[in-house]
């Protein structure tokens, strides 16, 4: 008995290293057998570009993929450091926001008391004055300005 061999070559595995023999003619697979399976490449959406004037569609792409999970994304570290960096501007920023917002509704509440101090004494004196109602005091003053 007789035994035909086709020709083979060697094909190492990417994922663990492993050597094998595969036909030549044969298209290189991409792990083998052993090997688990490959993480699944992340499904596809079409984007879709709309106007705003009409709200209609204006583009349709077809093959745009989602990004990357957490766990397949690999961030440097100068990238995070900068992410970092500028999550901190932020943080900042918002923290002078909120001391403003404190210092205005501070001041605010201050102008209103003294406000109302004020027109209690303008009143008070106003008061002393005379009766404004009856006008008593008032009108005569005003009578012997206007020469009555």
């Amino acid at each position: 008995m007789t035994t035909v061999t086709a020709d083979r070559r060697d094909w190492t595995c990417p994922s663990c290293g492993r050597r094998f023999r595969i036909p030549v003619d044969a298209t290189n697979p991409d792990r083998c057998p052993e090997c688990p399976p490959a993480k699944p490449k992340p499904p596809s959406v079409k984007a879709v570009t709309v106007d705003s004037a009409d709200g209609k569609p204006d583009r349709v792409d077809e093959n745009v993929s989602l990004p990357p999970t957490s766990e397949s994304r690999s961030t440097s570290s100068t990238e995070t450091q900068e992410i970092l960096e500028h999550l901190r501007n932020i943080s900042r920023t918002m923290t002078l926001f909120r001391r403003s917002v404190w210092i205005f509704l501070a001041i605010s509440i201050l102008g209103a008391v003294v406000s109302f101090f004020a027109m209690k004494q303008m009143t008070d004196a106003i008061g002393g004055m005379g009766d404004i109602d009856g006008g008593s005091e008032l009108n005569n003053f005003l009578q012997e300005l206007n020469g009555q």
